[in-house]
């Protein structure tokens, strides 16, 4: 019997994962927590370590990179599986940084993530997984920048603010957003970030 514990704040996407895993074997027994207080009680009420950890990126009390480093020092044969809606590529790289094995978007082919956790829960780390914003990158040829624009603008922030953080002039700040939306052919940011999110990226 493999032991999963999933760690998510939206009891719907808990819910849907829970029978997703169900799918895969009768042989895993699955434990879905909402608050990250109550997956550490669990672990140190539990006898046995479980083989793999899936947890959102951004759940409300807890620093997920703290965790995941805690995880990871803590259980080092736990496999640890960052399912997430962040649109941030930084968000990746910091739980790949603490110690987590992979990272998903929410909106992958549930396909996708189902032969991710067979091949965790196996030991291994899969290698054919390209995370959303690579594959939104290289599929409508966004550069490096126009990326780190695209995520600065989905938080809200100005042409002035994402200028002022990435250190370029407000006009190149436009210019990348009018290339953008003709690569994305929409008209505007609110449009840009709605196909942004359609293909995975929030």
């Amino acid at each position: 019997m493999k032991s999963v514990f999933v760690l998510d704040d939206h009891k719907l996407f808990l819910t849907g994962l829970k029978l997703l895993l169900g799918s895969i074997s009768d042989e895993i027994d699955c434990k879905a927590f909402d608050e990250a207080g109550e997956l550490l009680k669990a672990l140190q009420d539990s006898a046995n370590s479980p083989d793999l950890v899936i947890m959102d990126f951004y759940v409300p009390g807890c620093n997920v990179p703290d965790l995941i480093a805690q995880l990871s020092g803590d259980l080092p044969a736990c496999k640890i599986l960052i399912v997430s809606a962040s649109i941030n590529p930084s968000d990746e790289s910091q739980s790949l940084d603490a110690g987590a094995d992979l990272f998903l978007s929410k909106a992958v082919d549930p396909l996708v993530l189902v032969d991710a956790v067979s091949s965790l829960l196996n030991g291994k780390i899969p290698a054919n997984v390209t995370p959303a914003t690579t594959l939104l990158a290289k599929r409508f040829e966004l550069t490096p920048r126009q990326l780190e624009i695209l995520v600065l603008v989905s938080k809200g922030l100005s042409n002035k603010e994402v200028a002022r953080l990435l250190t370029i002039s407000p006009e190149t700040t436009k210019s990348h957003l009018r290339d953008i939306y003709r690569r994305f052919d929409v008209a505007n940011r609110i449009e840009a970030i709605d196909f942004a999110r359609s293909h995975g990226l929030s």
